[in-house]
């Protein structure tokens, strides 16, 4: 798996926390260098996207460029999949397993691999399989965060080429999407 962790350079704690995190399981990863806010409008023009009537925060802007970069990435490099987190996720036990895509439902573009505290299980569809004794679900709703997420080489097109302007947060635009 090409597990890539979008990070801000000058977060060394958050740096830290993900190599403690991702050592403890001996998952490979590397970081991302996360755009910055100076940089958005550089970056949202290479990528052909309008920002100029958002009403996103330049931070949200920065985040979701840094997930459209790496979806480039994927397509660029032609990967199958790409995992991809940000720096505050905490892995669960077996964390190395369902890294692993043999258990992706085929015609599944994406798997979100955290919830939230708030995450309710109405906004899930019936229990679709077991994975290392995690339940795996179709999400029937809205669904927050973006903390870690596999998306195949066909999820990345997909999302690029629905991109023209950027006006909701990337949590929203990828999970309503796919």
């Amino acid at each position: 798996m090409n597990n890539y962790v979008i990070s801000l350079t000058s977060a060394q704690e958050r740096r830290k926390h993900i190599e403690a995190e991702f050592g403890k399981q001996n998952i490979p990863f590397q970081f991302f260098d996360a755009i910055t806010p100076d940089l958005i409008k550089e970056k949202a023009k290479a990528f052909n996207i309008d920002i100029s009537n958002t009403n996103l925060t330049k931070g949200e802007i920065a985040c979701a460029l840094s997930h459209i970069a790496l979806w480039h990435l994927a397509k660029q490099q032609n990967l199958d999949y790409i995992c991809i987190f940000e720096d505050d996720i905490y892995l669960g036990n077996n964390a190395f397993e369902l890294l692993k895509t043999n258990y992706i439902p085929e015609n599944t573009h994406i798997v979100k691999l955290e919830t939230l505290p708030f995450d309710r299980i109405n906004r899930f569809n019936k229990t679709e399989k077991y994975i290392l004794n995690r339940r795996l679900f179709k999400l029937n709703s809205r669904h927050v965060g973006t903390a870690g997420y596999i998306l195949t080489n066909k999820g990345a097109e997909f999302l690029i080429n629905i991109l023209k302007t950027l006006n909701i947060p990337i949590d929203d635009l990828i999970l309503m999407n796919i």
